[in-house]
């Protein structure tokens, strides 16, 4: 099945020549996230079903250029190769793709973009001008409708491309949905203190009664943590998997007073897509420290712990009493909301065991390793 057209508001061709927008080095990575959970997505569920659906709430134009010149793809054109490679490997499967853009221009950019693109009929997409906010009740009513169970995932931006937390947890609801966030901290944090602009935060979160909370009263980073809790319990997933997204190199912003531009949140019911999400962020959180200096590095990382994971070990001991005992992997599941990789567990839990706090029975690993069968016991 190839494409659909693209429906345009009034029907009227943009005259507009194309070009590619510049796309900062930490957007670059954003979308390396995007891309390696989706094929760790795909590769997980489409072994229990036959389709998968995938639908990105801000498309953009398709195509963007790097700090030499050089064309990148965006994240509708990743998705679209992801799920080209996906289903040569699994013969059978299906994956439909919805790509929807507010602009009417970048959407036909995009549709011209895709049309060229070499995909199998197994795949299949179609682009949508229009706002994410109208457009979803339409996606939502689609997806509820079929007979079946349709693995779904959901890449939006619930303030910049207005989509709220009511609709995220609907979206939720839906059998083996999950949900990508890109939530744009410095924007709110500078409509957090301007009384004028509350009015955008009501919408996003349904109600007022987060005018209430303790958030407001504090500032810097303490206001930051405070809020990016507040917004995971609001959207009420089980699992949670928060990344945060310093400001480009190119912004030249002064660390660590604004150290986050923004958050890549992702929301599931399954520890297996928490588990496989904290993977995808560990490769992209070494990316990220080696854009900047040492020096810069170091500015980032005033006022942490000298060592990163004093508190995952901390909360290992505070989670688990003297003479429990279970699997790294049961471990790792049980503590699944933690922002930690498997690699960082292994560092942490040899660090304990050379403290006396756990003894370890390797029956997986070898000698010095520590592997998801291998059994922890708490001293």
């Amino acid at each position: 099945m190839g494409p659909e057209n693209l429906p345009v508001p009034g029907g009227e061709l943009a005259t507009k020549p194309e070009s590619f927008e510049y796309l900062k080095k930490v957007s670059q990575l954003k979308l390396d996230i995007q891309r390696g959970y989706l094929g760790a997505w795909a590769s997980i569920l489409g072994t229990a079903y036959a389709e998968l659906a995938y639908f990105d709430c801000f498309a953009g134009s398709g195509r963007y250029s790097d700090e030499d010149g050089n064309e990148l793809r965006g994240s509708p054109l990743q998705a679209l190769q992801v799920a080209t490679e996906f289903v040569a490997k699994a013969p059978g499967r299906r994956v439909t793709l919805g790509f929807i853009e507010r602009d009417k221009f970048k959407a036909q950019q995009l549709q011209r973009t895709l049309q060229k693109a070499s995909y199998p009929p197994a795949v299949a997409f179609r682009v949508f001008a229009a706002d994410a906010e109208n457009l979803i009740g339409q996606v939502l009513a689609t997806l509820e409708k079929r007979g079946k169970v349709i693995p779904t995932f959901f890449f939006i931006d619930p303030y910049g491309y207005p989509l709220p937390i009511p609709t995220m947890r609907k979206l939720l609801a839906l059998p083996k949905a999950e949900i990508l966030v890109n939530l744009m901290w410095f924007r709110i944090s500078l409509d957090l203190g301007n009384p004028q602009n509350w009015g955008r935060l009501d919408t996003m979160f349904g109600h007022q009664r987060w005018r209430t909370k303790h958030f407001g009263m504090l500032r810097g980073e303490h206001r930051e943590a405070a809020f990016i809790s507040y917004f995971q319990e609001e959207v009420g997933a089980r699992y949670h998997v928060p990344f945060p997204m310093t400001y480009s190199p190119e912004d030249r912003v002064s660390v660590p007073d604004k150290r986050n531009k923004y958050y890549l949140i992702h929301f599931s019911g399954y520890h297996s897509g928490a588990l496989a999400m904290k993977e995808v962020m560990h490769r992209v959180r070494g990316k990220l420290r080696k854009l900047y200096s040492p020096m810069e590095q170091l500015a980032f990382d005033y006022g942490q712990p000298e060592n990163p994971l004093t508190p995952l070990k901390t909360a290992l001991l505070e989670r688990f009493a003297p003479g429990k005992q279970l699997k790294l992997l049961d471990m790792r599941i049980q503590t699944a909301n933690l922002p930690y990789a498997k690699a960082e567990y292994r560092v942490a839990l040899n660090e304990l065991k050379d403290a006396g706090k756990i003894d370890v029975d390797r029956r997986q690993s070898k000698r010095h390793g520590i592997d998801d069968g291998d059994i922890i016991r708490f001293l």
